[in-house]
């Protein structure tokens, strides 16, 4: 049966664009400059947000004003859609809003106003594609960036509930065949016994398809690679982080959800910029920050956890001279 709607889908991958963790030296299946999408005038390729911090990439680019290569790596890859993950406020308003700005596909996020106009931000839209089919759409994140974020990087924003929100998106929209939210949060029940996991307001998915008439729900923020799910006649996905893995979802024609965690390749064809940046992160990676006049070497495991760990003691030690705090715990 033919597919009258495809979608590729990625969320939270925290500035991971090359196939490496960074952790050594080998190559791993990672990274969002190893994923190509085949795309057509029936297809939506999608991010969930937290995209533009949590690697060493997004840390050297931060500290030495070195411009963040994310946007591009989506725009080169065909992006329609983003929404905002909660860490990408982390550096800021205006970091964000110029990475919107420099972003082609368009960002979808109800719960998200900013009274300065900064970010261009947009509740839900309708898509038309190729074979006629007008594809509702709206995002929106975790309000919990009110309790995490620091208030000088929220600075006229608002960040306001995500449920009401979609809500007033969703009735807003035109006319549409069918629903998709892209919601930077979380599935709060086991979607197949139904128990509940958090009883707080963090992760709100299942609510969202018993409230709203979503056919699809693009979810993030746990990080938990689920290829497929149903949850009160909604199809849910979500994706792992670090860009480990997309998902591939597909509608045939009897309105009809399929979808498939697709593995990553462990390479990436770069550009010369990207080669480029490549190097000169690692080189700065690689430089020495300071020097010990003997090896610290870690002890058995029992006698660590009895007596302490030397190199624990060393680390927690530099954790609070660097960071000022009263406390580290390594």
């Amino acid at each position: 049966m033919s597919s009258l709607l495809t979608i590729y889908f990625t969320s939270d991958t925290h500035g991971y664009l090359y196939p490496t963790n960074f952790c050594d030296l080998q190559p791993h299946p990672m990274g969002l400059f190893s994923m190509r999408f085949p795309k057509d005038g029936n297809t939506l390729i999608i991010d969930g947000g937290d995209t533009v911090q949590g690697s060493p990439l997004t840390y050297y680019c931060r500290v030495c004003g070195v411009p963040s290569p994310a946007a591009k790596a989506l725009n080169d890859r065909g992006y329609d859609y983003v929404t905002i993950g909660n860490h990408d406020f982390n550096q800021g308003a205006e970091f964000l809003g110029k990475y919107l700005h420099d972003l082609h596909a368009r960002c979808l996020c109800a719960n998200v106003s900013d009274k300065t106009g900064r970010l261009p931000v947009f509740p839900g839209t309708v898509h038309t594609l190729e074979n006629g089919l007008r594809v509702g759409i709206t995002g929106i994140v975790t309000n919990w960036v009110n309790l995490w974020e620091k208030k000088e990087n929220l600075q006229g924003l608002t960040v306001s509930d995500p449920l009401t929100a979609a809500r007033e998106a969703v009735k807003k929209l035109p006319p549409h065949d069918v629903l998709i939210g892209i919601y930077h949060g979380g599935i709060e029940r086991d979607l197949e016994t139904g128990r509940l996991l958090s009883d707080t307001d963090e992760n709100i998915a299942c609510r969202l398809c018993e409230e709203l008439p979503f056919d699809l729900l693009l979810t993030g923020h746990q990080h938990i690679a689920l290829a497929g799910g149903q949850w009160h006649g909604t199809h849910i996905v979500q994706t792992p982080c670090n860009a480990a893995a997309y998902v591939k979802i597909s509608m045939d024609e009897d309105r009809r959800f399929h979808s498939e965690l697709c593995p990553v390749p462990d390479h990436a064809e770069l550009t010369t910029d990207e080669t480029q940046l490549y190097g000169d992160l690692n080189r700065w990676l690689d430089t020495p920050v300071g020097h010990l006049s003997q090896a610290i070497w870690p002890e058995e495991h029992l006698k660590m956890a009895l007596e302490g760990s030397p190199i624990a003691d060393f680390f927690n030690r530099v954790q609070l001279d660097a960071s000022g705090a009263d406390i580290s715990c390594a």
